[in-house]
Order: structure tokens, then sequence, then C-alpha cells
């Protein structure tokens, strides 16, 4: 279904949230016929900064943002 106007708006709220998991939940929402503004949102998560540390035998940073964002843009 299409996005209402206000839907639209959370969603670009959501998709800036400075918490990461908050971004993670929107960009994973974003259905493929959003609105170009709230597309252009989420690509911008492509590029996000935050990162944790993973893995046990072998850690490194991992981009967890951007990697639901390309996962959720396809």
């Amino acid at each position: 279904r299409k996005l209402t106007d206000a839907e639209a708006k959370q969603l670009i709220v959501d998709l800036k949230h400075a918490d990461p998991d908050a971004r993670i939940r929107a960009v994973r929402s974003v259905p493929p016929t959003a609105p170009a503004e709230v597309i252009a949102a989420a690509l911008e998560l492509l590029t996000d900064g935050y990162t944790e540390w993973a893995g046990v035998v072998d850690p490194g940073k991992f981009p967890w943002v951007s990697y639901a964002a390309a996962d959720a843009l396809g």
C-alpha cells in the first residue's frame, strides 16, 4: 500500500534517528513504493558511520546500519 503523508514524514524522522536500532528498523520498513524523499533518506544510510565490534576469532568493526540499508534497499 502507499504511505500516507504522515507515515512518510515519520519514516524520514525514524531514518534520521540518533539510535542505530531505530534507523535499522526504519530502513527495513521502507516500501518499494515510498516517495522519493523517503528513498533518499534511506539511501543516506548506505554511508552511515555507525559500527560495532563483531566476531569472536577475528573480531572487526561491522557497519550494522549500512549493512541493513544495503540489504533492505537491495
